[in-house]
């Protein structure tokens, strides 16, 4: 008989300063939890719920840590 792993999925709220954004993520979100968008690392200040009873994770405004940009080599 063969076993499944069941992941538990979250619907997140990011919420930045200035913008939102709906995101699906494998656990729910805690304090100083680093959550990658687009290849930026953000880090969460703070986990709230909404009305409905979704979660708000507040970004902070800043990179956590900002990836290296790859530029081409001209020979």
């Amino acid at each position: 008989m063969e076993q499944y792993k069941v992941i538990a999925v979250s619907k997140v709220i990011l919420r930045f300063t200035d913008a939102e954004e709906k995101v699906t993520l494998a656990k729910v979100p805690e304090i100083g939890d680093t959550i990658e968008v687009r290849d930026d690392e953000y880090l969460v200040g703070r986990v709230t719920l909404d009305i409905k009873g979704n979660y708000i994770a507040h970004i902070e405004s800043e990179l956590k840590t900002q990836k290296p940009v790859r530029r081409p080599i001209n020979i």
